[in-house]
This record gives C-alpha cells, sequence and structure tokens, in this order.
C-alpha cells in the first residue's frame, strides 16, 4: 500500500481560483510534461501545493481523480523518467531550412543587432540553396520539410523569394511530403499582392509582422530609412487582410519588440488594436517580446527581467479583457529547442554562409567567427557540418545545465544556448511569472476570479 503521493514535479498551480462552467470553484494547473493546462477543482489544486498527500488524507475517489489525470504518483522520480528522452538531438524526419534572401533592410531600428548591406543571394549560391532544399523534399527520410524566410528584410527581395518558394513547393507536391513555411518581415512592403503570391505559390502560413507600439511610437521606434511613416498603412492592410476569408487559415503573429523607450505605451497600442478591429480574430496572435542583445551593447535599451515578468501579467490581463489573442502558455513539448540544436537545421544568408543559428548571419563578429561553410562547398545532400549547439541536448539532458532538472524544461528545452554560452542566465519569463499566466489565459476564456488567492509556493517551483 503507499502511504503517500507525491505531486508531480511537471506541475505549475495558477495564483487564482475562478468560478467554473459547472459553477464550482476550480483553478487552472498546468502540466509542462505534455503541454496541458487544465481546470483544476479547488479543493484539488490545494492538495497538489503540498509535498506531499498521504494516501488516508483525501477521499479515495479525489484521489483516484488525480491519478488518473497524471497529477500525483506514488515516486516523483518516476515522472522525470517518463520524460527523459523527449529531448532530441536529431529528428531525421523534419528538416528546416531558415533563408535570407537579402541582406538588405528598410529600416534602421537601433536596437538590432544586424549590420545591413545592399546584396542579394547570388546565382551561383541560390543554385546551391535551392539545390539542398530540393535534395532535402526528395530525401524518403523527410517527413516534413520547414522553410522560413528570414532577413534583413525578405521581402526587399521578392522576386528571388517567390521564384525560390515555387520551385521549393512545386518539389514538395510532387513527393507528397509534409510542408509548412514562415516569413520574418516589418510588412512595410506588404499589399494584397505580395500576400496572396506568398500564401498560395510560395506555401506561406504564418506570418511573424513587427509592430512597436501605437503609431507615433512605432515609426519612431521601427524608422523607415526612406523616412515615411509605416504603422498606418501597414496596421489598415491587416485589418482587411485578416477579415479576408481568403486568408482565414494563415497565421498573422504581430510582434512588439519591448525595451525602456516604448513598453509605457503598449497598453495605448493594445487598446488601438482592439479599437481597430484585432478583437476576437483567431488566427491573430499579439507576441510582446523584450528585446536582448545579438552580440549588440543594448542593456542601455533592456528591461530588467523583473520588470518583464512583472509587465508581461499586465499586458496578458489587458489583452484578455479586451478580446485580443495571445500565446502565454506553451502549446508543445520541446523536442529540439531550436534551429541551432539539430543538425536538421541550417541557416544560409544572403551572402551564402552557412550558419546554425538564427542570430549569426549579418551579424559583424558571428560573420567573422561563426560560419560553418559556404553553400557552394556543399554537395546537396551533405549534411551541414557541425555547429556550436549541436550537443545542446545532450548537455542538458546529461545533467551538464542548470535546466537538467528544471519544472520548466520540458517546454522550454533549456531557452537559448547562445545566450547560456555567453554568460547569460537564459531562463524565460514564465519561469517567474507562470501561475499568473494561467490566470491570464482563464480569464481569456471566459472565466471570472472568485477573489481567492493561492498564496502558496506552486508545486512546480519546488522542481
Amino acid at each position: 500500500m503507499v502511504d503517500t503521493y507525491y505531486p508531480s514535479p511537471y506541475l505549475c498551480v495558477g495564483d487564482q481560483e475562478f468560478t467554473g462552467s459547472n459553477g464550482r470553484p476550480v483553478v487552472p494547473v498546468f502540466r509542462t510534461s505534455d503541454a496541458t493546462m487544465l481546470m483544476v477543482p479547488a479543493a484539488l489544486a490545494d492538495l497538489l501545493l503540498r509535498p506531499g498527500i498521504p494516501s488516508g488524507s483525501v477521499p479515495a475517489r479525489a484521489l483516484a481523480s488525480l491519478l488518473e489525470s497524471g497529477l500525483v504518483g506514488p515516486d516523483p522520480a518516476a515522472f522525470r523518467a517518463a520524460h527523459h528522452g523527449v529531448m532530441k538531438r536529431h529528428d531525421s524526419g523534419r528538416r528546416t531550412f531558415v533563408l535570407l534572401p537579402t541582406s538588405y533592410c528598410n529600416m534602421g531600428c537601433e536596437y538590432c543587432g544586424q549590420e545591413h548591406r545592399r546584396a542579394a543571394l547570388g546565382r551561383d549560391h541560390r543554385e546551391a540553396v535551392l539545390a539542398r532544399v530540393l535534395r532535402a523534399a526528395e530525401d524518403e527520410r523527410t517527413d516534413h520539410l520547414h522553410v522560413a524566410w528570414f532577413g534583413g528584410e525578405p521581402l526587399m527581395a521578392f522576386a528571388t523569394l517567390r521564384s525560390m518558394a515555387r520551385e521549393i513547393v512545386g518539389r514538395v507536391q510532387e513527393r507528397g511530403v509534409e510542408f509548412s513555411s514562415k516569413i520574418t518581415t516589418n510588412g512595410a512592403l506588404l499589399d494584397r499582392r505580395k500576400l496572396r503570391a506568398l500564401v498560395h505559390e510560395c506555401g506561406v502560413t504564418r506570418f511573424d509582422i513587427t509592430l512597436d507600439g501605437p503609431r507615433e511610437i512605432h515609426d519612431a521606434h521601427r524608422p523607415l530609412k526612406s523616412g515615411k511613416p509605416s504603422f498606418d498603412r501597414l496596421v489598415d492592410f491587416l485589418a482587411e487582410s485578416v477579415a479576408d476569408p481568403e486568408f482565414a487559415e494563415v497565421a498573422f503573429i504581430l510582434r512588439t519588440n519591448v525595451d525602456v523607450q516604448n513598453h509605457r505605451h503598449v497598453p495605448e497600442y493594445l487598446q488601438e488594436m482592439a479599437r481597430r478591429g484585432f478583437a476576437g480574430i483567431r488566427n491573430v496572435t499579439f507576441q510582446l517580446a523584450p528585446i536582448h542583445s545579438w552580440g549588440n551593447d543594448i542593456d542601455a535599451l533592456s528591461l530588467s527581467k523583473d520588470q518583464v515578468a512583472r509587465l508581461e501579467i499586465e499586458w496578458f490581463t489587458m489583452m484578455a479583457d479586451l478580446g485580443l489573442n495571445f500565446s502565454a502558455l506553451p502549446a508543445t513539448v520541446v523536442e529540439n529547442t531550436c534551429v541551432a540544436t539539430t543538425l536538421g537545421g541550417e541557416v544560409i544568408g544572403s551572402n551564402g554562409n552557412v550558419f546554425s543559428c538564427t542570430e549569426h548571419p549579418l551579424v559583424p563578429e558571428h560573420e567573422r567567427d561563426s560560419v560553418l561553410i559556404p553553400v557552394t562547398a556543399l554537395k546537396p545532400g551533405q549534411p551541414r557540418p557541425p555547429g556550436r549547439f549541436d550537443t545542446w541536448t545532450d548537455r542538458v539532458t546529461a545533467g551538464g545545465m542548470p535546466c537538467s532538472s528544471c519544472w520548466l524544461l520540458p517546454v522550454c528545452g533549456g531557452n537559448c544556448p547562445k545566450r547560456w554560452d555567453e554568460g547569460e542566465i537564459a531562463c524565460p519569463s514564465m519561469k517567474a511569472n507562470l501561475p499568473q499566466r494561467l490566470s491570464a489565459v482563464a480569464r481569456s476564456k471566459g472565466l471570472r476570479p472568485t477573489g481567492r488567492t493561492l498564496t502558496r509556493t506552486p508545486t512546480g517551483e519546488r522542481g
């Protein structure tokens, strides 16, 4: 007979109680082992805050419910053993290519760590890049091909991008391999013709577009080199596009790079976006991200981690109340932390240099020290050379990093190996504010707080 049951070390209990759909009090609980949020009866949530639950202290029915949900077990080590091996160094079935068709950008953002030049992918480099992507599409081991268009500003080389993407999509369709594609863009050059071509011809289903605040703030924070403003034209175009059924299955991620200069204007920006028709639009997600160094000195512009953790909760709560869609919780368990931690991923710059990390191209020190090989020196089917972070998963799973025993590891993956290697404690802000994030998500689902706050240490933070 088991004397004591233990909460899973991969749990985080929310900080507020809510009225559930049946009128009874519930508390949001997040299970990081499978990235699942549950609404748990308040009495059971209280049990999960204990270090251990004596078997005779809880009704058998309640205990059975906790066991069935995987929230408690007789042995904490068994939870870790079950998670062991989820992270993978190699994901041979998925191939990821991050492609920079140009090194130029039409904006001059102060916090940007890239150095932009007027140069596009040369013919030899373009043909070598295409040969690698097409060979990956033909490889019988490939079951998913992902292409991310990056920059610089990739739409500055729209004709090159379009030509390459059409060839890739055609080959993928011939073979029947699963395909996905996204583009990271400032959006200043987007129009309906380009949007339709990117979606229907290039296979792009996700647009990551940066808006750094309300009109005056965005236009000052992300100035076009032409001197013209970009906010109104871009927001009007996006509002029209997301309302069009033609693009209903396209994901638009509206990212705000937050620093000391614009963070006070985030509430005004969110209110304006709600007024301009973005509330209740399921395929638009608002993302608020603190800036960090890409090799440039931006300490004077960066918010502290404590500031970020506190401000995020204010913003998540506001977005929930305004009806804006946001992502406060991880949606999946991490197998590979990022493109840099798997040999199945590579980044190819506009000069034809191959990297393993998206923060290396166009950054002067990394263009000197982090180039793996010119793409023209690789045979189409040849794996890229090893990168600095290929052993990251091994380091984590072997216990060589602070992340190894962290309760957040299944959905975090260690966050950013580059930042750890540069001496930063790279834990994401959700490690400090996940209980409050759960409450914001509960509000976004229409649940109302009862007024009771759970003040004890969340189970997950004991992990």
